[in-house]
């Protein structure tokens, strides 16, 4: 039937995967173009070969090969990645590879000079509209070197100093004599430019030095002429003043000591002669005359001494003794104080020294502060002698230095080469295997991606028509029904779900119920899957699944209903099932989020009647052997989620399923739009399982409508606030079908 046999607008892997599957033809013949392209081009290309050069960039100058200045330093100059990239510009510019043409003759060469060949037809047309240059236009050598700039490519390794030289050209060994040119031409570019350097700077000092030794030797006779003017004469370790000052100071120091030693020495010899110890004194004693006085004095002391033993004093001869005594003694108090004398005369005389010495000493003073002020001057003078020596000593070191490397091989290079290009064995393109190997996967990548495309084209344009069908389902719905002889069912345009629900059971004291709809019976479960999966239209379930689709869209706009049970009274076929994938996917194709819960007694109707295997499902959730994303399956047609009744069949997984329905269907109201309680026929343990649905349809032929009334009334005790009965009458729909066709 139309509502739900369309397929759904959300893709399903496996139809694709078919749907891929049905395009083989075209897979393969894509593949096999992809394999002939890569044949042909392996086969008729003209193979490639690459060489590749390394040079390392640095700055290889030792301290021996430095100015004298920077001997000692053992620091070398760093490269930088700005200077790299600046060289390898210079390695890919046209005055370089210039002289690489014309050391190894390449305008001669047909590989590289396109006008030694003949121009094909192709690139004549190239030529004619303006997408190729004529080769004839140019020189040997320019074409030469257009050739050499597009087959050689020049570059950095990341983070290093390394530059590598890289070549692609049809001859092997061109390419490896191309590649060794370019980096050797690189190599001795950089001596040339230092040399060249060098030469620049050794003229330039040369003029300097000229400069400096002429400056050199005037501000030195600007010294000495200054000094002589200001008569700034040097001593051994100073000027003149400056050494007669510090003489005069070392004269007046010896002096005053002099003056004061002899004043004391006068002055002890004084205090002596008061105190009687003129022995004491040693200037005395060093006197010749005081030593014969004192000779002379101990002679009179001993003659003293002897008379006294035989004379009195007052004898002769011992007066005159005593006499000659006083008198000896008086001449050496008199010679004491000669020496005194001596001592004053020689202290006043180093006092007038140490005067005269002073007087001296504050005339050079005043002389050498005016000298200093010259010697400012002169050290000045002194200073840029001194800065004009040592400029000129420098400039004469770095001249030596740039004269010794006026050779080129004498330069130190900042590039050598470090991997010479060899020739290769192989060629680099193309490469057998992998060109077929890529061109065959790329046939095949391109045939899955136009027959993927292809496919979701064709899903979006069935799901485009399965929308236009929805809507015009219900308009053909009399008609389809009045074709096909099929009971007539009441589906107003506005439906009053408070009409529909009295009408329904009225008051349920009544012994007869009005059905909601009609349904037509199927005579087994293969006609029912056989009705729900069909390509065309099932006339009898067309209106069945509209009309289930209002009635629950207008109870949950309503009453808020989202909950419905579906249960049958002793039909034969699984009626109830049907009807609730019927009304669900009718709901799923209006974007609702729907979901199907089994619980009938022994299960499997609904898996039966979509194609699913057998797996987990409610019961294993409740037995806590399957976690809830693992029950919930997917219907291959629809959005329609299914959640089976499960493996676990057993007593206590019943009362457990029973104790907990109630908070699965809260949780599943929470996340679907409408939740479907697929009961089937009716038992014992359903009405308290439906007790949360606020909405049952009863499927009844029409001879038990009192039982669908006795139904109605157990469902309403247990909470279920909406029953409705669904009339199961007629032929089965199958045969219903044939005989319309027929």
């Amino acid at each position: 039937m139309s509502l739900s046999a369309e397929p759904s607008q959300s893709l399903n892997v496996s139809d694709v995967i078919r749907g891929i599957w049905r395009r083989k033809t075209m897979l393969a013949t894509l593949t096999l173009i992809g394999l002939c392209l890569g044949a042909a081009t392996v086969f008729l290309s003209k193979p490639t070969y690459q060489t590749e050069a390394q040079i390392i960039i640095e700055n290889s100058a030792t301290s021996f090969e430095r100015a004298n200045s920077d001997i000692q330093s053992t620091t070398v100059a760093p490269v930088d990645e700005r200077f790299i990239t600046s060289q390898v510009s210079v390695i890919k510019s046209s005055d370089l590879l210039g002289r690489v043409a014309d050391q190894l003759a390449l305008k001669d060469n047909p590989e590289f000079n396109a006008a030694l060949n003949r121009i094909s037809f192709v690139k004549s047309l190239l030529i004619a509209t303006g997408f190729a240059d004529d080769p004839n236009l140019f020189t040997g050598r320019e074409n030469a070197l257009k050739t050499i700039s597009s087959k050689l490519s020049v570059g950095a390794i990341l983070d290093s100093n390394i530059v590598t030289i890289t070549a692609r050209m049809n001859d092997k060994k061109a390419a490896a004599d191309v590649t060794n040119a370019v980096a050797e031409a690189y190599v001795s570019s950089t001596r040339e430019n230092d040399a060249g350097s060098t030469e620049r700077a050794r003229q330039w000092l040369g003029g300097q030095i000229a400069d400096l030794r002429q400056k050199v030797s005037d501000s030195e006779n600007a010294v000495e002429k200054y000094r002589a003017e200001a008569g700034l004469l040097k001593g051994q370790t100073a000027t003149l003043g400056t050494q007669q000052i510090s003489e005069l100071n070392s004269q007046i120091g010896v002096a005053e000591n002099a003056a004061g030693e002899a004043t004391a020495r006068a002055a002890e010899i004084k205090s002596l002669l008061v105190s009687g110890g003129i022995e004491a004194s040693s200037d005395v004693l060093n006197s010749p005359l005081i030593q014969n006085l004192r000779e002379q004095q101990s002679s009179a002391n001993r003659k003293v001494s002897e008379l006294s033993a035989t004379y009195l004093p007052n004898h002769p001869k011992m007066i005159a003794a005593q006499k000659e005594l006083a008198a000896i003694t008086g001449s050496l108090k008199r010679e004491a104080l000669k020496v005194v004398d001596s001592l004053q005369g020689q202290a006043k005389v180093a006092n007038q020294r140490a005067e005269a010495l002073r007087a001296n000493l504050e005339r050079l003073k005043g002389r050498e502060s005016g000298a200093n002020i010259s010697d400012v001057k002169l050290k000045g003078l002194e200073r840029e002698a001194q800065a004009n020596r040592t400029l000129l000593e420098s400039m004469l070191g770095r001249y030596a230095d740039a004269s010794a490397r006026q050779d080129v091989t004498q330069q130190p290079s900042k590039a050598r080469i470090i991997q010479r290009a060899a020739v290769p064995p192989t060629p680099y393109f193309p490469k057998v295997g992998p060109t077929i190997f890529l061109t065959t996967m790329a046939g095949l990548a391109l045939g899955l991606g136009l027959a993927f495309i292809m496919e979701v084209m064709s899903a979006s344009a069935n799901a485009v028509r399965m929308q236009r069908n929805s809507a015009r389902s219900h308009v053909a719905a009399n008609q389809i029904e009045r074709s096909f002889d099929i009971p007539p069912i009441d589906i107003p345009p506005k439906l009053a779900t408070e009409d529909l629900v009295t009408t329904t059971v009225q008051k349920l004291e009544h012994d007869v119920m009005r059905p909601v709809a009609n349904m037509t019976a199927t005579g087994s479960s293969g006609e029912a899957v056989e009705l729900l999966n069909c390509e065309d239209n099932a006339p009898s379930e067309v209106p069945l699944a509209i009309a289930l689709s209002v009635v629950c869209q207008s109870l949950k706009d309503s009453k808020a209903y989202k909950a419905f049970s579906f249960t049958s009274l002793g039909s034969e076929g699984p009626d109830a099932a049907l009807a609730a994938l019927s009304a669900g996917r009718a709901l799923s194709m209006n974007k609702k989020r729907v979901a199907i819960i089994d619980i009938s007694q022994n299960g499997g109707d609904i898996e039966m009647l979509v194609g699913l295997p057998g797996g987990v499902g409610l019961t294993d959730l409740v037995a806590g052997t399957a976690d809830f994303t693992k029950i919930i399956s997917r219907d291959p047609h629809s959005t329609l989620h299914i959640i089976r009744k499960g493996l676990s069949r057993d007593q206590d997984t019943a009362s457990r399923v029973a104790g907990k329905f109630e908070s699965v269907i809260t949780a599943l109201s929470s996340i679907y739009d409408f939740v479907f309680v697929h009961v089937g026929e009716a038992y014992g343990a359903a009405p308290s399982l439906v007790k949360n649905c606020p909405a049952a349809f009863i499927f009844a032929g029409a001879v038990r409508q009192r039982d669908a009334l006795a139904a109605a009334k157990i469902l309403q005790k247990n909470g279920v606030l909406a029953p409705m009965y669904i009339q199961v009458d007629g032929k089965p729909a199958i045969q219903n079908r044939k005989a319309a066709s027929a």
